[in-house]
């Protein structure tokens, strides 16, 4: 049976004996024309491909199907996998809805999840669309950054200080990890804010509807996976300057008798900066710097 009025979706779950667990960030948000708006900024046609993690009734998973979309969900809940089941039936042959957790261990992205998108998205790629559950809203969203899993385009809705660390430029207090990863890969811009009424239950805090896209050339790295250490080494180390967080960064290989400082200043980078001083460019000649002197160091 598919929701026709809002106030049927609350109805419905209450009626089922349904309820929202905090813990799994269930907070539903019970204003159609936001979730409608998101599935147009994200420019869904018929065919498109769209993730969306954390898929709850099925509302936002409604509108994306109405688009047109081939949508793979993931929900975590069981209750809430069978209720958006019954709500998408019209068209249960464009939604594969897979219930699990979409992270393993609360920090990486489940193989398995990962494994669906690979075979769900091919050479075509695919969009994520998602009222992204503020808890993993930071694992997912870096995880997502890199490049066997990165999707062209994503419109999610997320707490709103999540929402301004994507979109931080360097030099502020939210500059962080995820900042750099936003910005190497993409553009992103927070498009709306979203009250806490808007929802059910109410939350606590503010959300947004944050807006990223691909660069139409975005950066490879020989080494993906020590760029992105390198990065979440440095804002680990964030209280003390390059070189010195340098010399306890994992994996990056300085030893005793390399100058660490003289290599930061012949990459026209102040060794005293800190990490949120570095624009992202910087982090990538950082990164060419490391692997260099990683290489000469074996």
């Amino acid at each position: 049976m598919r929701i026709t009025r809002w106030r049927e979706l609350k109805d419905r779950l209450l009626a089922a004996g349904f309820r929202p667990r905090s813990s799994l960030g269930q907070n539903f948000l019970m204003t159609p024309p936001i979730l409608r708006s998101m599935v147009q900024k994200a420019g869904i046609l018929p065919g498109d491909k769209v993730l969306e993690i954390g898929v709850g009734a099925g509302s936002l998973t409604s509108f994306l199907l109405d688009a047109g979309a081939e949508v793979l969900g993931v929900e975590i809940d069981e209750r809430l996998a069978r209720i958006a089941e019954d709500n998408c039936d019209f068209a249960r042959s464009r939604l594969n809805l897979l219930k699990m957790d979409a992270l393993d261990k609360g920090k990486i992205l489940s193989p398995e999840l990962g494994e669906a998108i690979r075979s769900f998205a091919g050479a075509r790629r695919y969009k994520l669309v998602a009222n992204l559950p503020y808890s993993i809203s930071t694992p997912i969203f870096c995880e997502l950054m890199k490049t066997p899993m990165r999707p062209v385009a994503a419109v999610v809705l997320v707490q709103e200080d999540f929402a301004q660390r994507v979109c931080a430029p360097s030099g502020t207090h939210e500059f962080s990890p995820i900042s750099v990863f936003s910005s190497v890969f993409g553009e992103a811009k927070i498009v709306r804010r979203v009250q806490p009424g808007e929802f059910w239950p109410v939350p606590g805090v503010t959300s947004a509807v944050l807006a990223w896209r691909e660069n139409e050339a975005p950066p490879r790295f020989i080494d993906e996976d020590f760029f992105f250490d390198l990065v979440n080494t440095m804002f680990r180390y964030r209280r003390k300057n390059i070189a010195n967080a340098l010399k306890n960064a994992r994996k990056a290989g300085w030893q005793a008798d390399v100058d660490v400082e003289a290599l930061l200043v012949s990459a026209g980078i102040n060794p005293r900066f800190r990490a949120e001083q570095l624009d992202p460019s910087q982090f990538i000649s950082l990164y060419a710097l490391a692997l260099k002197a990683s290489a000469n160091t074996v």
